[in-house]
């Protein structure tokens, strides 16, 4: 089956070229009804397509990848990454370069949302055409209920928000596709990426 989720899922079995040891991996999401961020995302085991994710009840994350890119934009290694565990499991070449960290976010229900497609989509990977029917939510905090990323590392390279309300637009995740952060200090703001990198060598862009 020639689609994003085989490729994606190459990625964890393809590899088996000496890279030396893999490094520790967290990733940290956080309620916070000031930034519209509500409801406590948890580990679940009912999410696209059989994964564990983290949701909060309208988003699911389900994978992460860590790429290390070079100035021009050359992607020289990938590090894939199972969030619901806060580990990974297997790299492709080289971890040299600046590490970015990219999250694959889909929908936990039907919504409005199902329409905004922006990236290159794959169902094998989001699973948008089995969601059950909406809720009916009362809240607004639970209406919008972003994702909040209050921290994520891999090794000595970090992406932290302090405080979401300093730069809301950015801080948050608020749709479902593939968001990319920068893991240095100082950056606290995510960016959405149309397709997903899948080899050493392409080319990606970068915020």
């Amino acid at each position: 089956m020639a689609s994003h989720i085989v490729r994606f899922l190459l990625l964890t079995t393809l590899l088996l070229a000496k890279v030396g040891a893999l490094q520790d991996f967290s990733i940290s999401f956080q309620a916070n009804k000031d930034c519209d961020a509500g409801a406590n995302p948890v580990v679940s085991t009912k999410c696209a397509n059989g994964y564990r994710c983290i949701s909060n009840g309208k988003y699911q994350v389900t994978h992460a990848n860590i790429y290390f890119v070079d100035p021009k934009g050359k992607i020289n290694g990938i590090v894939v990454c199972t969030v619901a565990d806060n580990k990974c499991t297997n790299s492709i070449g080289q971890e040299t370069g600046t590490p970015y960290i990219m999250l694959v976010v889909t929908l936990d229900r039907s919504s409005s949302e199902d329409q905004n497609i922006h990236y290159m989509y794959s169902d094998e990977l989001f699973g948008l055409s089995k969601l059950p029917a909406p809720g009916k939510p009362k809240d607004l905090h639970l209406i919008n209920n972003f994702l909040f990323v209050k921290s994520a590392k891999y090794g000595s390279s970090e992406f932290s928000v302090p405080d979401c309300k300093k730069n809301r637009a950015r801080s948050l995740i608020s749709g479902h596709g593939y968001f990319v952060a920068k893991m240095t200090a100082g950056v606290t703001s995510w960016d959405s990426m149309y397709y997903l990198p899948e080899r050493v060598g392409q080319y990606m862009f970068t915020p």
